[in-house]
């Protein structure tokens, strides 16, 4: 990863995808599965999390209904993005976090914290961020000196070293940092869907929310600590707000992070409401707008709509010659990610965003040599050629265009080993 495949996913999302690829192949009802196993783990631990430390007025299973009910909101979830993976990891720390809020009795609380938010970013980078959630929580709503800020720190940079120190010994710790740690820097983010199919989705959780300030501020049923843990809370929107703007790629199942704030408003909200029929009422009108939000989406007419956009979130069907390509080694030069659902990666270069830099410049020796090794090391059966390169390339590397074959617009395929001698 990083330095044989270049792709901004987090190391242990990469792993998991492998292990299931390795026990299921390309199977998207594992990862379906997978997915609906992480949410119902994540709604199980959350209630736990919010019962133990005392978070609710009276104990309640009302925060695991209602962050079974907003996860399924985003229609995508089940494609085990790595937000979900991370998140499991978030709610980790939310839990040590809050324990040190409310007695401020162990100093290594501070340092679990920050270990389990550094795992949590080694899934997905922008997850790092709740870093400063956990010291803003720390510094506004406990007691922080130098000791336990120096611990938090240590805690969160201890994961991100041992992933730098395994890719050091595996010869590829800058691409480690270039193509994952500094990802949102050198990538333009590129997002799926319309800004009304957001609007749409974000609606019922603005609603609740609203509410739910409304409800919690006009309440004097709260001790200190529980005033403390709704005020942690608000940060943690704050902080899944900003991390938005780091992603790499912004789909409606970015917005999951969300989820355990609100689930734990929704849950205060429906705590303090004492007008039943207001009550079932609203909840009701929650789950039919969830329920009809996966159900419209998911029809042939709300896909094929332009309004909304979401053709962009699915692979589109191959043309003719590409569509007869199946189980080959294949470099892909522009975007054309559906070329590797039948076929695998040769070289590196499977993000073109990341590789486009190395391409853009062909009078550059280092990246002419780069190019030339990386094919010798690993070479496709077949490039596909989206933006008109791969002559330029020949042009460079005549032992390259050698080996090639141009047998179709955009298309060249293998007829000879490729010469070692450059």
């Amino acid at each position: 990863m990083y330095r044989d495949i270049w792709f901004p996913t987090g190391p242990l999302s990469a792993s998991v995808y492998y292990f299931l690829n390795l026990f299921f192949g390309k199977s998207q009802t594992a990862f379906g599965i997978t997915s609906a196993f992480f949410v119902i783990f994540q709604g199980v631990i959350f209630n736990l999390i919010l019962n133990a430390v005392g978070a609710l007025r009276d104990r309640s299973t009302l925060p695991a209904l209602f962050y079974f009910l907003f996860a399924t909101l985003f229609f995508d979830f089940n494609t085990l993005f790595p937000t979900l993976l991370g998140t499991t990891f978030l709610l980790i720390a939310l839990f040590l976090i809050f324990q040190q809020l409310r007695n401020d009795l162990k100093e290594e609380l501070m340092l679990y914290s920050g270990i389990f938010i550094g795992i949590a970013a080694l899934f997905s980078i922008q997850l790092g961020l709740f870093f400063f959630f956990a010291f803003l929580s720390y510094l506004f709503f406990g007691v922080l000196n130098l000791r336990k800020f120096l611990l938090l720190i240590v805690g969160f940079a201890f994961p991100f070293l041992i992933a730098w120190t395994y890719y050091f010994l595996k010869n590829g710790s800058s691409e480690f940092v270039t193509y994952y740690v500094l990802s949102f820097v050198n990538y333009k983010k590129t997002i799926f869907g319309s800004l009304q199919l957001y609007i749409l989705i974000l609606l019922i959780p603005a609603i609740v929310m609203l509410f739910s300030f409304f409800i919690i501020a006009n309440s004097s049923r709260y001790i200190n600590f529980q005033y403390n843990l709704i005020k942690s809370m608000l940060l943690w929107i704050i902080f899944g707000s900003f991390s938005l703007t780091l992603s790499n790629n912004l789909s409606p199942s970015s917005t999951f992070i969300f989820v355990p704030a609100l689930a734990f408003f929704a849950a205060h909200m429906f705590s303090l409401i004492r007008h039943r029929i207001f009550k079932e009422s609203f909840f009701a009108g929650i789950v039919i707008f969830i329920l009809g939000i996966s159900f419209i989406f998911s029809s042939k007419a709300s896909i094929n709509n332009k309004t909304w956009n979401i053709t962009s979130m699915i692979a589109s069907p191959l043309q003719s010659p590409l569509m007869e390509i199946k189980g080959k080694k294949v470099l892909v030069l522009g975007k054309l990610p559906e070329m590797y659902i039948e076929n695998t990666l040769a070289t590196p270069y499977l993000d073109w965003q990341l590789a486009e830099k190395r391409f853009d410049n062909l009078n550059n020796f280092e990246n002419i040599s780069g190019i030339y090794r990386d094919f010798l090391r690993d070479s496709p059966d077949y490039i596909v050629d989206r933006v008109n390169l791969a002559e330029k390339i020949f042009a460079k590397i005549p032992s390259l265009g050698a080996a090639y074959k141009k047998v179709d617009e955009g298309l060249y395929q293998k007829v000879q080993p490729i010469n070692s001698i450059y």
